[in-house]
């Protein structure tokens, strides 16, 4: 959908037809993974997480669209979980967990805190 990455859709005024294009990249994304597409597909980089998972959500919700034969048609859409995969994969690199900063997670009286261990 988005021209480059500088190109921002609010989620507020997301249209439902913003909103499948975004839906409809992010399927490409899980397609490609699985082997169901040769090409490549474009980069989710232009996509905040609120946009993806507010045009999930908005897809998700659409009732459908009625066809002249009685029938409906209606989309996919991701799991929450698959859209921050997506997000995550897309706008983070892989450290290697050598290099990575060891975290302990510290139980005091059902507080837990997050404490980088340097």
């Amino acid at each position: 959908m988005p021209d480059d990455a500088t190109t921002l859709i609010e989620p507020a005024a997301m249209t439902l037809a913003d909103a499948r294009a975004i839906v409809s990249d992010c399927l490409t994304h899980v397609w490609y993974r699985e082997g169901l597409r040769d090409d490549p597909p474009a980069s989710l980089a232009g996509y905040s997480l609120a946009q993806l998972v507010e045009a999930n959500r908005i897809v998700r919700d659409d009732p459908g669209d009625r066809q002249p034969d009685g029938t409906t048609r209606v989309m996919m859409n991701c799991d929450d979980r698959l859209v921050a995969a997506l997000y995550v994969a897309t706008h983070y690199e892989p450290e290697d967990q050598r290099d990575a900063t060891p975290i302990a997670i510290l139980n005091n009286g059902g507080l837990f805190y997050i404490k980088g261990l340097e």
